[in-house]
């Protein structure tokens, strides 16, 4: 899910679409999105990336990194495909974000980690088998994060790892992060498959559990997004 500048909440699912919930007060409604007019039910989406300017950037299982813009109402009247350019195949796209100087940082399922400039995957890291799995990434204005199988790593935005950062899952499950986050004060936050919620300070030396509600039907937390007042998972 993301938020765009307006507030309305948008909710991306695996396998029946995408939905705008624009909200006024405690009042609430549901809108499918739409691309050329079809609705996009036959995509495996694993991400959802709003820019400032209505774009929707979306990772797929299958197809790749797709961006959506030109959006009138919940129709998105052009679609872009973005596939490995050295090889002009798809890929499965599975987190993206943005940098602060506009750059695009995509994790793949096998293929490592991408950036995107001027349309152009200009920059591929983290190619050994490894650290081709990237679940979760989080980018600053110095730095990307990547969750990968047992660690999280750094890449500043050259490209290049940051031999020297590299945060372990000490007191984590044994299964990856699927979503990743670090807040004003340095904390990074790990979201986890069947596990909940974890938080490591800039000072602690292990991740500990954020207590959850008993009552939630899944533990599962896919993002996580900061309100300022609130950490949303």
């Amino acid at each position: 899910m993301a938020i765009n500048e307006e507030g309305t909440l948008v909710v991306v699912t695996e396998d029946v679409g995408i939905f705008r919930i624009p909200q006024a007060g405690a009042q609430y409604s549901i809108a499918p999105v739409t691309a050329q007019g079809k609705p996009l039910g036959d995509f495996f989406f694993h991400h959802i990336r709003i820019t400032d300017n209505e774009q929707l950037w979306l990772s797929t299982n299958s197809h790749g990194l797709i961006k959506l813009d030109n959006r009138s109402g919940t129709d998105y009247s052009r679609i872009t495909y973005y596939r490995d350019q050295s090889e002009q195949k798809n890929f499965s796209a599975r987190c993206s974000c943005l940098d602060l100087e506009g750059y695009l940082w995509i994790g793949t399922m096998g293929e490592g980690l991408m950036m995107l400039e001027d349309d152009f995957f200009s920059t591929q890291v983290l190619d050994n088998a490894e650290s081709a799995m990237v679940h979760s990434l989080y980018a600053s204005d110095t730095m990307a994060l990547a969750g990968l199988d047992g660690k999280i790593v750094a890449v500043n935005t050259e490209g290049k790892l940051i031999s020297d950062y590299t945060l372990s899952w000490k007191g984590l499950p044994s299964e990856p992060g699927i979503s990743i986050y670090r807040d004003a004060q340095g904390a990074v936050w790990a979201g986890t498959h069947t596990s909940g919620l974890f938080r490591k300070t800039s000072t602690s030396n292990a991740f500990r559990p954020v207590k959850l509600s008993d009552d939630l039907l899944s533990q599962r937390v896919n993002s996580i997004i900061d309100e300022g007042e609130y950490i949303l998972a």
